[in-house]
């Protein structure tokens, strides 16, 4: 997080409030973005405050920008991280918004807690194994039927989307030798709303 031209607030005390602002509001809603939230502290003077430029800048290196209100008060402008390459050392944005993050943690925490409390005291087999009606016994069909309608209550929750394109992407390999369900699934993760562009057709 940029700390400004000439505010009187140590580096570390911003980067900490931040963090705690943050990790509150990444609790209630991890997709929402962290925009506009207040952040303790001063910020810089009226003269010599960051420029839109300079801003830009910052997020491009990966710096998290703030700006200050006319209430005198500061607030985080956008939040961004320092991943800008992936393992092969190739351009990729894909986790520069720190709401991708702090989304897609969410969905991993509950996807795993979802799939292993639904099936605590479950057997396993493979799809098509013949067994009477009422025994606890998972399959491939109905652990990605309980997936799948996990996922459509976080689409309720504005967390992801397309329930389709993420059951369609669902694979579950089950190994009945030690008990065990590999489950791949590709979540759509919702975005957030940062530009707008506007054009004005008017009547003369």
């Amino acid at each position: 997080m940029d700390n400004g031209k000439d505010t009187m607030m140590p580096a570390y005390l911003r980067a900490a409030t931040t963090g705690s602002v943050v990790a509150y509001n990444a609790s209630v809603d991890p997709s929402l973005k962290f925009s506009n939230l207040e952040i303790t502290g001063d910020g810089d003077t009226l003269t010599n405050r960051r420029t839109d430029t300079e801003s830009n800048t910052l997020l491009q290196a990966g710096i998290g920008t703030h700006k200050i209100g006319n209430d005198g008060q500061v607030y985080i402008d956008r939040l961004v991280t320092t991943y800008k390459t992936n393992a092969q050392g190739s351009a990729d944005n894909s986790y520069r918004n720190l709401n991708t993050i702090t989304n897609l943690q969410d969905f991993n925490k509950g996807w795993e807690i979802r799939a292993n409390s639904h099936n605590a005291r479950s057997k396993l087999a493979n799809d098509g194994t013949a067994f009477g009606a009422g025994q606890a016994i998972s399959t491939e069909s109905t652990i990605k039927g309980d997936l799948v309608a996990y996922y459509e209550e976080l689409v309720a929750l504005g967390r992801v989307v397309d329930v389709d394109s993420f059951a369609d992407s669902i694979v579950i390999s089950i190994d009945t030798s030690i008990g065990k369900a590999t489950i791949t699934g590709s979540p759509n993760l919702i975005v957030q709303f940062y530009q707008t562009d506007t054009t004005v057709l008017f009547l003369i």
